[in-house]
């Protein structure tokens, strides 16, 4: 441990205190070998090399820092730089094991005794410039390197830049050809001069500038950026502005009303229609400008995994976080084969039976260095990295392994609702790899709900609708989830053929009377177009009694319990004595889909199991007439009163239900209530499975005798 902070300590003082004095010079030559040796002391390394391509990724120039006063040879040159031109880094503590290092690499190091290796791609753009590494540094060094590795990278691509500036000074513009601020090397240039008094650099970038472009054209793209620049330059009242790749800009501010600034930036984008955000990096320990832009771009990405927010501050969590999002990257594959990844099952409840009508399979990292992780930390990092089809196999692979487990020891068995993302249909097929696993454990189709975020639709429309075709056609269910959470979702339905909604939990945690309005359209709308209803986040009874009232089918939350490991979530639900939906349960409700109960304000749904008949539904204007006349509105006492064949109650009600099941055609019922009122209902019925039966009782009008 002490060892580890001698290394942090060390570089701590290389990038804080030698590295300024180093870059000061004007030397690029001496600035590199002054650099190596420094690195090179500090890691204990046996060589520090640095190496710069040319534009057709030829060798221009190397330089180097050995032990042994040595250079590189021209085998380990190219087979590094093999290595590297798939612009990743290289941290590797045992080469000999490496298996992401190529053989012949592995091979010439293993000659030369060298079993760890640090190596970084030198990138201007996502042109490969060259790169840099260091052979052989000290073990314990390692893990500080993966921490300071890239702010060294961006140090040297920063004078890179500089020094193609130097050699091209003469020859090039000092502006960008199409916005007119400072091109890249020149806002490093002028703002280096200026450091000192530089308090912020600031990272702004467009959201949805491609669909822009797309809509309008890129001419009035161009001069939409020219416009921005402007502003950037007015609002900060300075010239210090660039713009980068595309629809990225940078500014170096001096004073000290920096958020102000970037919220007036966002309030004028807004009034003419475009989003920007933003990515903000407060100078601290003099850091030279490249590494500050490079901060404050982190900071802007940032922005993507955090809901309503336009700016993100660079801090130390943020690199920990950094850090963090490289180690969950780099281990899991070995998560998934270890077992860290694990399923956790979250039921979701018919409304109108209270029983688990299916499960959720979610995901939680229980990491041995991090500790247990929810999807919201991992999942996002993953999604950048097009990684999310590695855990979504793993899901419908321990899918399958726990429902075969439950059939073969007699457990009651539910479907399990999976979700997929847009990697799983790019790829690799994900359609076959269902078939097969489902075949493999000798599973129904029936077994697995497939699950389809809306945004995941909308990023590659026609893919999606062909899967969804191909999921159809061999039998499976599939559900848009998280319904709302975007700009499109009433697109989203009219294009997808999607067999149910599930609503964002958003609704639930922000529910008044303007959300209610808005659920209650999106449910009545969904049973029109003859869709399922689910609502998650429901976390309250008073929750539970509202999407009762509107007829949502489904619900899912912490009312009735958090994702936990299957063996737990029995328990939880065997605690509760819920009992379990089963396959005919499923067929008989399901036909109630379409079946529109807020549309009348007075009415009753009547179970039939061909014994007794049983109230499953009760809507709020019955229940508050039966409150009026000091009647009971308990399930328990209204299945008593209308199974009594000795009342008139219930011999008129027996007799309407016989004959709408015999000839299926509504019938109207006239009741006495209190001997003062007649109540005119209509009967019909909604939903027939072998010998059971729904009914809806409508209260049509009420007549004084």
């Amino acid at each position: 441990m002490k060892q580890d902070m001698h290394y942090q300590a060390d570089f701590q003082h290389l990038i804080t205190q030698v590295m300024p004095t180093i870059l000061g010079k004007s030397n690029f030559k001496v600035i590199l070998t002054e650099f190596l040796s420094q690195v090179g002391q500090a890691s204990q390394a046996q060589e520090v090399f640095f190496l710069e391509l040319d534009n057709f990724e030829f060798e221009q120039a190397i330089y180097s820092w050995t032990r042994e006063n040595q250079l590189l040879d021209a085998s380990l040159k190219q087979t590094l730089l093999d290595q590297i031109k798939v612009k990743e880094a290289v941290l590797s503590q045992n080469v000999g094991q490496d298996m992401a290092l190529n053989a012949d690499l592995v091979k010439l190091l293993e000659q030369k005794e060298i079993t760890t290796l640090a190596l970084w791609p030198l990138l201007i753009g996502d042109k490969l410039q060259g790169f840099w590494g260091i052979l052989g540094p000290h073990l314990k060094a390692m893990t500080t390197l993966e921490s300071y590795g890239p702010i060294l990278t961006t140090t040297i691509v920063g004078r890179m830049v500089q020094k193609q500036l130097e050699a091209k000074l003469l020859l090039s513009d000092q502006l960008d050809t199409v916005t007119k601020t400072y091109n890249l090397v020149h806002f490093f240039q002028e703002t280096e001069k200026v450091k000192k008094q530089i308090t912020a650099i600031v990272h702004f970038n467009f959201l949805d500038f491609q669909l822009y472009n797309a809509s309008h054209s890129i001419e009035e793209g161009n001069t939409l950026l020219t416009e921005f620049g402007q502003l950037l330059q007015t609002k900060f009242s300075t010239k210090l502005v660039t713009r980068l790749a595309a629809d990225n800009f940078v500014v170096g501010y001096q004073g000290s009303d920096t958020l102000d600034l970037v919220a007036s930036v966002h309030q004028e984008m807004m009034r003419r229609g475009q989003k920007v955000e933003a990515g903000i990096y407060f100078y601290q320990n003099q850091v030279d400008v490249p590494t500050a832009c490079d901060f404050a771009q982190a900071a802007c990405r940032k922005n993507r995994f955090r809901a309503n927010t336009y700016w993100t501050v660079y801090s130390e969590e943020l690199r920990e976080e950094m850090v963090q999002a490289r180690y969950l990257r780099e281990n899991l594959d070995q998560a998934i084969a270890a077992g860290h990844l694990k399923l956790h099952y979250q039921p979701i409840v018919r409304v109108l039976t209270g029983k688990p009508s299916s499960l959720e399979a979610l995901t939680r990292w229980h990491d041995p260095r991090y500790g247990l992780l929810g999807p919201s930390i991992y999942v996002p990092i993953l999604e950048a990295s097009h990684l999310c089809y590695k855990v979504d196999m793993y899901v419908i692979e321990k899918t399958c392994q726990d429902l075969r487990q439950a059939l073969d020891a007699g457990r009651p068995v539910v479907p399990v609702a999976i979700n997929l993302s847009r990697d799983d249909f790019e790829f690799f097929d994900c359609v076959d790899y269902i078939e097969t696993t489902l075949q493999r454990y000798g599973l129904d189709r029936r077994y697995l709900r497939i699950e389809i975020t809306e945004s995941t639709a909308m990023e590659n429309p026609k893919l999606i609708q062909k899967a969804i075709m191909r999921l159809h056609q061999v039998g499976y269910s599939i559900w848009m989830d998280d319904f709302g959470s975007a700009y499109s979702s009433l697109n989203t339905l009219k294009d997808f053929a999607f067999d149910g909604i599930k609503l964002d939990g958003a609704f639930m945690r922000q529910l008044n009377d303007k959300s209610k309005e808005i659920v209650s359209s999106v449910i009545n709308m969904a049973k029109k177009l003859g869709m399922h209803t689910l609502a998650e986040g429901v976390e309250t009874r008073a929750q539970y009694d509202f999407l009762y009232e509107i007829g949502c089918e489904k619900i899912q939350g912490y009312y009735y319990g958090r994702p936990l490991l299957l063996d737990e979530q029995i328990i939880n639900l065997e605690m509760q004595a819920m009992g379990w939906e089963n396959q005919s349960d499923e067929e008989l409700y399901d036909q109630l889909s379409s079946l529109q109960i807020t549309s009348h304000s007075r009415l009753f749904l009547i179970g039939d199991d061909g014994q007794k008949l049983k109230v499953l539904y009760l809507s709020k204007k019955i229940k508050r007439m039966l409150d009026q006349g000091g009647y009971r509105t308990d399930f328990e006492f209204i299945d008593q009163i209308i199974n009594n064949s000795l009342t008139s109650l219930g011999q008129k009600l027996k007799q309407a239900v016989m004959r709408v099941h015999q000839d299926v055609s509504p019938v109207n019922l006239i009741l006495t209530w209190d001997n003062t009122y007649r109540l005119h209902f209509t009967l019909r019925k909604v939903a027939s499975l072998a010998t059971r039966q729904i009914y809806l009782l409508v209260l049509d009008e009420v007549l004084q005798k």
